[in-house]
């Protein structure tokens, strides 16, 4: 169950003949994840009995202290509360914690997605992001988000076509990591030849560790189908984002998975290695 505790600026009620202002509030929190279909908004502070009562009875009912209650029916029109046009698209952007500086995340999504998935935020950065509802003749006021530390202890690659993605965690082999900068090499009349920087600068890695994790202590993920998604996902031909722990983060591709399985232990865990090179910006 999620509540919502909220208050309005500068409103009043009328009871009788006696008018009361309520206290300047502009906040309203969502505590937990949930679909909220109703607001309502009162003009105290609820006991822990009344809270407990409002998950389970759906009816409310206006009294003296009661501000607002708003339903939403699939849009963001509720009670007194109107969106006066069609939100067209999404504009989202992240700030790092601390920061004004804005970084685009999408621009002009289409007003349909629900849901996405930022796979370049970086360790160990504290993040926010505000989202835009656009319309055809303005931008409406933005929603932020509380912040959010990008905190991981694994090795991740992730598909951004397919949305598909695989971690790593368990006996990780040291990653070979290769920064390449190629040069030309001339040999002329002189006694020392002459060499020349290109401009390609790109890492290649060579990736080892454990098919599977141990999660609370058993072995997982290490079946027939969990190495063959691994091989579809190797070879789709598709760029991929890799992330490792240190927080670095690149966009590849993959190839030349090879596996190598240890007969020792009855879960038959898996170690595989793929190659990655680096061929753009995240």
């Amino acid at each position: 169950m999620a509540f919502i505790s909220a208050s309005l600026v500068g409103s009043s009620f009328v009871s009788g003949s006696t008018a009361t202002t309520n206290p300047p509030y502009n906040i309203v929190k969502l505590y937990g994840h949930s679909t909220v279909d109703k607001l309502r908004v009162v003009d105290y502070a609820m006991t822990s009995a009344e809270f407990t009562a409002l998950s389970t009875a759906d009816s409310y009912t206006w009294d003296e202290h009661t501000l607002l209650c708003a339903e939403f029916t699939n849009n963001l029109n509720a009670g007194s509360i109107v969106i006066p046009t069609t939100i067209d698209s999404w504009n989202i952007v992240r700030f790092i914690s601390g920061s004004n500086v804005p970084e685009n995340i999408a621009i002009g999504l289409d007003d349909a997605v629900t849901t996405i998935t930022d796979y370049t935020a970086i360790k160990p950065n504290i993040y926010y992001y505000r989202v835009y509802p656009i319309t055809a003749t303005a931008v409406i006021a933005e929603i932020q988000s509380n912040t959010v530390t990008i905190c991981y202890d694994y090795y991740a690659f992730l598909d951004e076509t397919t949305g598909e993605s695989f971690t790593f965690k368990s006996n990780i082999e040291p990653v070979g990591k290769q920064y390449n900068s190629p040069t030309t090499l001339y040999e002329g009349f002189s006694e020392y030849p002459a060499e020349s920087q290109g401009v390609l600068k790109y890492h290649t890695f060579t990736f080892s560790g454990l098919l599977g994790n141990i999660v609370d202590g058993v072995y997982t993920g290490d079946t027939v189908a969990d190495y063959e998604a691994l091989m579809s996902f190797i070879t789709n031909g598709n760029e991929k984002i890799m992330k490792d722990r240190k927080g670095h983060i690149y966009r590849v591709t993959t190839k030349n998975l090879t596996s190598n399985i240890d007969e020792k232990p009855t879960e038959l865990p898996t170690m595989v290695s793929f190659e990655c090179t680096e061929v753009g910006e995240v």
